[in-house]
């Protein structure tokens, strides 16, 4: 992984340990501490808690509940036979459409991130020659895997991580 990528994790409290070539254990050595609301959290604010920001000033992040991002790794296995993910996806997930959007020479992929807004699941493939800062790509729950957008890269994925200073930050900008 490159250096923007490692500083990054380390900026919003995270740990990594990249051995290497191999894009899966990499990924699975990130670990971050907690979710995190993502960095337009203010368009969504309701109004009661708009107004108590004004009152109060910071209040614990925590208790911002919308909209929040987990980073996670799961493997999620639609096309290779003999997988649970097989048995269990392959009859309704159209393979050429993913091959015409991820254009990947094998179709397994990482689940990285879910979210409570939309888009709700955040993926990249396992076989992108990209070891340093893999395409992301982004599906929802009303479309798994039959809408599938190009978020951009692993850099960009973490950039929707709002980190501790910038959380800070925006409401600075709220009570202004």
């Amino acid at each position: 992984m490159n250096k923007i990528i490692t500083d990054r994790i380390a900026k919003l409290g995270g740990k990594c340990a990249f051995e290497g070539e191999n894009l899966l254990s990499n990924m699975r050595s990130i670990s971050f501490p907690k979710s995190f609301l993502m960095k337009d959290f203010s368009d969504y604010l309701e109004d009661d808690l708009l107004h108590r920001i004004k009152a109060e000033g910071i209040i614990p992040e925590e208790e911002i509940p919308y909209p929040r991002i987990q980073y996670r790794t799961e493997k999620f296995t639609p096309f290779t036979k003999g997988t649970t993910d097989y048995d269990e996806y392959s009859n309704c997930i159209d393979k050429e459409y993913v091959s015409s959007v991820i254009p990947c020479s094998e179709l397994e992929f990482l689940i990285i991130g879910d979210s409570n807004s939309y888009p709700n699941y955040y993926f990249i493939c396992l076989s992108d020659k990209d070891f340093s800062n893999p395409k992301v790509y982004t599906t929802d729950h009303e479309v798994y895997f039959r809408e599938i957008e190009d978020l951009g890269h692993f850099s960009d994925f973490l950039d929707l991580f709002l980190s501790e200073a910038e959380y800070k930050e925006e409401i600075d900008r709220l009570t202004e």
